[in-house]
């Protein structure tokens, strides 16, 4: 009886419960997902959403969650969405779409970009060469002969101006040389004949 000979009445303190009047002793809380404020008496585990501390708890910033029980708020995973109302519930984000670390949901992949695996991050862009005018998209296409896309995510790609070719793997609209002029397919450059 740790408080015997005392005169007074002692607050039942923090992380512990009274829960008789008359007690010479309080009854700590025993699980590790319990808490109690000062006077309690009883102990009470860490609400849906919540993060607990010794003696009270707030609510989970935006973005965060937690299961009943556990003492601490957590991130949504990158490449999944997560269920506030059953945060054991989470599901993969599949090809085609994608989740930063921290966002609750799973978005559609943008034009301009591939998502082409579960469980991405972060949408790819389709590099210079290539393009992607529809979202939700799990590749990019090359331009075709005549067209080029000269910087990383386009949705479109353009048409050469008269005089100039292109490589599906440089993406960027080249000028043919002096004396030279586009082959028909515009991938790349005949010389002049004589007159």
């Amino acid at each position: 009886m740790p408080f015997k000979g005392f005169t007074f009445c002692i607050e039942c303190p923090v992380q512990a419960k009274c829960a008789t009047a008359g007690l010479s002793d309080y009854t700590d809380c025993t699980h590790n997902s319990e808490w109690s404020e000062p006077g309690s008496n009883s102990c009470t585990s860490c609400e849906l959403n919540h993060e607990c501390f010794v003696g009270y708890s707030v609510p989970c910033k935006s973005n965060y969650y937690s299961a009943t029980g556990d003492f601490e708020c957590h991130m949504c995973p990158e490449g999944k969405s997560c269920n506030t109302a059953n945060p054991n519930n989470q599901a993969n984000c599949n090809s085609g779409t994608y989740s930063p670390a921290g966002s609750m949901n799973c978005y559609v992949c943008p034009k301009g970009h591939m998502c082409p695996q579960d469980k991405m991050a972060r949408p790819v862009p389709c590099r210079p060469g290539q393009f992607q005018s529809s979202t939700q998209q799990t590749s990019c296409s090359t331009c075709a002969n005549g067209y080029f896309s000269n910087y990383k995510g386009a949705d479109v790609c353009k048409q050469l101006p008269d005089g100039h070719y292109s490589l599906a793997s440089k993406g960027a609209a080249l000028p043919c040389r002096r004396g030279t002029y586009p082959t028909a397919d515009k991938t790349g450059c005949r010389a002049c004949t004589a007159g």
